[in-house]
């Protein structure tokens, strides 16, 4: 340790003659490194500058300084230098290249790519909006601006973008024109793709310039075989193979560079970006641009970078418009938990249709990735890659509608609004699966056994668990209706359980004698039924027939099973008077399904003939009998009601057959015995 510090210290401080030059001769030469650098930095950037402005004295002098770059470059003089003489950015102490045709190309094409990205969207902004106009109903029409700006502050206050929204917004493009300016569409395609092909040709006949300017003072920076002797003034120039293959080069950095520069300018770094804009008028333009890439008029030069601007599109409406119509769904869903007014819309709920359109525009999308042939060689025109993230939204959508709906279902229940409750678990349900039955995903078992690319082998692998579990989401979602129902039934023998606890006559009105016998139902019977089941029967008519059958049937079975188990949990005595009153209570809920609530015949008949009805009569036949009493199974006396029913063998059965274990019914028979008997045992 001892020895380290003293060779430190040493170096720090020299003692000999030789450990100070050595010290001087480190120290100068890194100084002279890091100005070599700084050097080399510098006139890096400025021959860039110089090539930017692309005027034939700057290229001449850029020409000039890459020479002497180049000849530095030559001496390498590189010495790593120490920490403390790094004072400027780390870009002074890059990779020192050459320049060379091939980066000189590059250069010029990155300085060129952000004026033909902003050409490029332009003529195609313009193209569209004048097929659009042309194709619009609203190009002949007379309306006055004043008209167009209230149809337009109406469609923003309805939130509603329409044909005229997206006119107004798209002739923002178009300059104005007179009546005799309209060109027909073949007229302005001819138009598009001479400007498109313009600029091609433009790009090639600024090259020249540097071409020139090449040739004529940077020789050195090409070998002796690709130049030759000019036969006009005898000087040198470029072959024109070579200066075809630079051609090449530069066209291709360039419309590489010009289709990923072109996404940001066609959304975000113009004017009039679609991003800024509505994004109905997106997906029309992305349409619009699929069919032109499709013609094959465009140049071959332009066709990938409109192909990048089209994935481009793809992937923004993707993201756009679910992010719209989810937060829209959401803030419905929040919404409807208030105390405010419900908004319907149809038969169903505003929420339930927005949620709708969600799947519906994302499975539009989905189909739009799908191929008709799934083989490996038609592989690389799917759009696989774009879709694995919209069957991750769809699978999210049709999750979060699944909670939606049974969580609402649940609301609305325990409220017993049987309106909304149907809108949303039966119209708003079937609505979003008819929406997901539209959804064509095609089977791509065999292909992802192969793994001939891995890459696209990943992405079908992902695809497939995507699709699976899609499909156990719809089957989830198909469930919802069901569930619904189980939700509706425990609540409902909760609802009625606590509405008879209420209404229901106390053991005293049952246990007296009634010299006036009603011929009618008490009063609670209507209120009991008015309350729990006429709602339902009056919000399931717009529901199919079977479902109506089955949702009446349900809660007619567990309002009166309901009825029964609050006669028997508090053990409520009922004398012969008592016992017949119940018995016209029974036989006033058929009468009351005929006549106090409007439904169809078929739902009115096959309610009436409901099992639950005879066992209410069989459990009111029971209680007129003492216990101990033999029990006479005959259908002699069958309710009056029943008379115009089909005899069949349900209804030629007695009515004390439907009621299971009748002797603990028996017990709430109130024993009455004899005055004179209980005088005789006082005595």
């Amino acid at each position: 340790m001892v020895q380290t510090n003293v060779e430190i210290q040493s170096y720090i401080y020299p003692h000999n003659q030789n450990n100070i030059l050595s010290y001087n001769y480190e120290t100068w030469m890194k100084i002279i490194a890091y100005q070599y650098d700084c050097l080399l930095h510098t006139i890096r950037n400025v021959i860039k500058t110089l090539l930017k402005l692309y005027t034939e004295e700057t290229l001449t002098t850029a020409f000039r300084l890459i020479k002497f770059f180049n000849q530095l470059i030559s001496l390498d003089l590189f010495i790593e230098t120490d920490i403390r003489f790094i004072h400027a950015s780390s870009s002074i102490f890059q990779n020192k290249k050459r320049f060379t045709i091939n980066r000189i190309l590059k250069i010029i094409a990155r300085d060129r790519t952000d004026n033909c990205a902003r050409d490029l969207v332009d003529a195609l902004i313009k193209k569209f909006s004048e097929v659009d106009k042309i194709n619009s109903p609203l190009s002949n029409n007379t309306d006055t601006e004043e008209n167009l700006v209230n149809d337009e502050e109406d469609l923003h206050a309805e939130s509603d973008c329409t044909s005229i929204l997206v006119f107004r917004t798209l002739t923002q493009y178009t300059p104005e024109s007179g009546p005799h300016s309209i060109r027909t569409p073949e007229i302005q395609n001819q138009i598009t793709e001479s400007a498109m092909t313009h600029l091609v040709f433009a790009e090639q006949k600024n090259l020249n310039i540097l071409f020139s300017v090449l040739s004529s003072t940077s020789t050195d920076l090409l070998n002796d075989n690709e130049m030759k002797a000019s036969r006009k003034n005898g000087g040198l120039k470029i072959q024109r193979k070579v200066k075809q293959r630079f051609f090449e080069i530069f066209e291709r950095a360039l419309w590489q560079d010009v289709g990923v520069l072109g996404e940001h300018v066609l959304l975000w770094w113009s004017d009039n970006g679609l991003g800024k804009k509505n994004q109905l008028i997106s997906q029309k333009f992305c349409s619009w641009l699929k069919q032109y890439h499709t013609k094959g008029n465009v140049h071959i030069l332009i066709q990938p970078t409109i192909q990048s601007l089209i994935d481009c599109l793809c992937c923004y409406i993707t993201s756009t418009s679910w992010d719209e119509l989810f937060s829209q769904a959401l803030i419905s869903a929040n919404y409807q938990n208030s105390r405010h007014e419900q908004q319907d819309i149809g038969l169903g709920t505003k929420t339930g249709h927005l949620f709708s359109d969600l799947l519906y525009d994302t499975v539009f999308l989905c189909n739009s990735c799908e191929g008709s042939n799934w083989t490996m060689q038609d592989l690389e025109n799917l759009p696989i890659v774009e879709q694995i993230p919209l069957l991750h939204r769809l699978d999210h959508s049709i999750h979060t509608v699944r909670l939606w709906a049974i969580g609402r279902a649940k609301y609305l229940t325990n409220c017993w609004n049987m309106e909304q409750f149907f809108r949303v678990t039966h119209v708003d349900i079937n609505a979003s699966l008819y929406a997901l039955y539209q959804l064509k995903l095609a089977q791509n078992i065999k292909l992802t056994d192969q793994g001939e690319n891995c890459h696209f082998t990943v992405c079908c692998q992902m695809r497939a668990k995507l699709m699976s579990e899609v499909r156990i989401n719809i089957e989830k979602l198909q469930e919802v209706p069901a569930q619904s129902l189980s939700i509706l039934a425990s609540v409902c023998k909760i609802t009625s359980l606590a509405y008879l606890k209420i209404c229901f006559p106390c053991s005293v009105y049952w246990q007296q004698s009634m010299t006036n016998q009603q011929k009618n139902a008490s009063e609670y019977v209507e209120k009991y039924l008015d309350e729990i089941l006429k709602p339902v029967l009056i919000s399931s008519q717009n529901l199919p027939l079977p479902v109506q059958k089955s949702v009446s049937k349900l809660v007619l079975e567990i309002l009166c099973e309901a009825w029964l188990d609050h006669i028997y949990k508090y053990r409520i005595k009922f004398s012969e008077d008592g016992a017949v009153q119940l018995l016209q209570d029974f036989a006033g809920i058929p009468i009351w399904i005929k006549e106090k609530v409007t439904i169809s015949d078929d739902i009115s008949q096959f309610l009436q003939t409901d099992e639950i009805l005879r066992r209410c009569e069989g459990v009111g036949r029971l209680l007129l009998h003492q216990p101990g009493d033999s029990i006479i199974m005959t259908s002699e006396n069958q309710n009056i009601e029943t008379k115009d029913i089909e005899n069949n063998s349900d209804t030629l059965m007695p009515p004390e057959m439907y009621v299971p274990n009748q002797e603990k019914w028996l017990e709430l028979r109130l024993n009455q015995q004899k005055p004179s008997l209980t005088i005789c045992c006082e005595q």
